[in-house]
């Protein structure tokens, strides 16, 4: 994977990425300039969310080390009241998600529904109020995206340019104690959830919404028709 990611980079005549961390790396290591997309997703918003009728918390991913399930099982032990969901499956360290399979099976509040469908997947999101990516590393998470989509404040350990603390869509969080305060303060009661709601939503549309995304893809894309076209 790493010799055929070389190979299309130094063929590619344009480079996309996400994040000014993806650009400033790629320019860094390969020295390739990038423009930064935000990517479109198909979720559709109805409407803002009004009121915390289930005050449930989602996780979505490979089950793998670096996502650090671990640490989400932690923090729904620290808050039994409220209904953990978990939607994903094991990556190829059968021993790693089998031992946190049997942890989370022991726990009254941790629904582990395995590997869904699209659709079962948006269910989820429409179900639960919050968002929680416990990873040490990541990219861009689709995940995010879906659940701003969703009108759904993300509690994370990992946030790209600092893009959950400086547009209030969520809150950054370290250790399981951090990740539980948040969370108590995100749901603490509709009033507050709402000014969430509002912003993640806002952030969407202004990014994030199908049209508007890809509008710039194409607007993109077509730039680089006229450039190369012309040569």
């Amino acid at each position: 994977e790493r010799w055929l990611y070389r190979f299309g980079l130094r063929r590619a005549d344009a480079v996309i990425c996400q994040t000014r961390g993806q650009q400033r790396a790629l320019l860094g290591n390969f020295s390739r300039a990038a423009t930064i997309l935000p990517m479109p997703c198909s979720f559709d918003i109805s409407s803002r969310r009004e009121s915390l009728a289930n005050s449930e918390v989602l996780w979505v991913g490979r089950v793998v080390a670096l996502k650090r399930l671990e640490l989400y099982l932690d923090v729904a032990e620290s808050l039994p009241d409220i209904t953990f969901h978990i939607a994903g499956g094991a990556d190829d360290d059968e021993g790693y998600a089998g031992r946190l399979f049997d942890r989370a099976s022991a726990l009254k509040n941790v629904v582990w529904h395995g590997v869904l469908d699209r659709q079962s997947i948006i269910n989820l999101y429409q179900r639960c109020s919050l968002l929680l990516c416990t990873s040490s590393i990541e990219g861009f998470p689709n995940t995010f995206i879906e659940a701003w989509g969703s009108g759904m404040p993300v509690v994370t350990s990992f946030d790209p340019d600092n893009l959950i603390r400086d547009h209030d869509l969520g809150a950054v969080a370290h250790d399981s104690a951090e990740f539980a305060a948040v969370i108590r303060k995100i749901l603490a009661d509709d009033t507050s959830y709402r000014y969430w709601s509002d912003n993640v939503l806002q952030y969407f549309k202004s990014h994030h919404e199908r049209r508007l995304a890809l509008g710039r893809f194409a607007g993109f894309l077509q730039q680089q028709v006229d450039c190369y076209g012309s040569r």
